[in-house]
């Protein structure tokens, strides 16, 4: 029906038709490549929007199963090995309440979960008529090596162009603002505090806090020694918006709506600006893993039939776990001086049983997990006070006993 709406308009060459967008909804299979799922075609379509992720499972898949395999699947949209969107599958799930009764559906011998796509408040609409040379490809990685997917496919909402706007967007460069999602995933163990070093770029508007929310007594986040956000228990259910019982909203900008507009981020703050942020959070039992992802500005440029992405803000999905790293895998008991027991990127003490690593040219003792967040994101992995090279004899974790 929209190509037949388009052709109507043939005959008002040189004048702007009174019709010249129609609209489609239109489901594509991805191609299956081991664990992967891929979309690499060619998208006959002008401008669109990825709608509906549909996953189809065995019919007697349990619900369990499913949650298992959806905390490590992910979900990108790239070109040209450049990274749009990449997010977690379950993290995707909450923004539909984590109800999977409400989004499965049994058809044939299949049952399949279908998870809207929150694109509509992110990138809002990618303009494939001003990208001729440049491939949309979407993935779907699902490492499970018991239980996978049968097949996935996408619905997208698309937009045709008659060739009057085929040729006005073709004919002009411009740029517009979309939001990515950073997500950190932070392991902690043996403790009911998971403290991190972040060092963010980019203008932020807010973030979400992925996992057991009810478990969480404190929310802190400094801006290298201010602190910006403080909140208790009531803080958190009075000043964040809940998506789910395991995903809120903290908003750094007064703005409580996570809606895509042009006025989200003023206000927001800008981390390039910053040497570094620390993320603070208090749990009342043991917490193993959370997510914290900020949103960030960025800027998709279209010019002479090319798209490129302004910002590099680097791997859209991080791991920070100390006990995961092999280059950290030798712990000896050694008593911390007490004259060097202050940690100088986090500014506070290096308790009994913390760990701790040592600079051998200044002898500054670092906290664990500051230290090796340090190291993970600086490229000449250089010690943060002299600036000496971090050599792997370094690589040592001490037990403050």
């Amino acid at each position: 029906m929209s190509y037949i709406q388009l052709s109507k308009n043939k005959e008002n060459i040189g004048i702007k038709p009174k019709i010249n967008i129609a609209y489609e909804n239109n489901e594509i299979f991805f191609k299956k490549y081991n664990n992967d799922f891929i979309i690499d075609d060619d998208i006959k379509s002008d401008i669109l929007c990825p709608d509906l992720l549909n996953i189809y499972f065995n019919k007697n898949t349990s619900y369990n199963d499913l949650s298992n395999i959806l905390k490590n699947g992910i979900f990108s949209m790239y070109s040209d090995n450049e990274i749009i969107e990449s997010m977690y599958l379950n993290f995707l799930l909450e923004f539909n309440g984590n109800d999977y009764e409400k989004y499965i559906n049994y058809i044939d011998d299949y049952m399949v979960l279908t998870i809207n796509l929150p694109y509509k408040h992110l990138v809002k609409q990618l303009y494939l008529v001003s990208s001729s040379y440049k491939k949309l490809c979407f993935k779907v990685s699902i490492n499970n090596d018991i239980i996978n997917a049968e097949q996935v496919s996408l619905i997208f909402n698309y937009m045709l162009l008659d060739e009057y706007m085929k040729h006005e967007y073709r004919s002009r460069q411009f740029e517009y603002l979309f939001q990515q999602i950073i997500t950190y995933k932070l392991y902690n163990f043996n403790s009911k505090k998971i403290k991190r070093i972040l060092f963010m770029k980019g203008l932020c508007r807010g973030f979400y806090i992925y996992g057991n929310i009810n478990n969480i007594n404190n929310i802190s986040l400094y801006f290298e020694d201010d602190i910006k956000i403080n909140y208790n228990k009531l803080m958190i259910k009075l000043c964040c918006k809940k998506i789910s019982n395991k995903l809120i909203y903290i908003s750094l900008n007064n703005r409580g709506d996570i809606e895509y507009n042009f006025e989200a981020f003023d206000g927001g703050i800008n981390f390039a600006s910053l040497k570094y942020s620390k993320l603070i959070i208090d749990f009342e039992l043991e917490e193993n893993e959370i997510m914290f992802c900020p949103i960030l500005a960025n800027i998709m440029q279209y010019n002479n039939d090319q798209f490129n992405i302004k910002y590099n803000y680097g791997d859209l999905l991080c791991s920070i776990n100390i006990l995961e790293d092999p280059q950290w895998n030798l712990i000896y008991n050694k008593l911390i001086d007490n004259n060097k027991n202050t940690c100088p990127i986090m500014n506070e003490t290096i308790n009994l049983n913390d760990e701790y690593a040592t600079c051998e040219n200044c002898n500054n003792n670092f906290s664990g997990n500051a230290i090796h967040d340090w190291l993970a994101i600086t490229q000449n992995k250089e010690c943060p006070i002299c600036r000496s090279e971090w050599k792997l004899k370094n690589y040592i974790l001490y037990k403050n006993i």
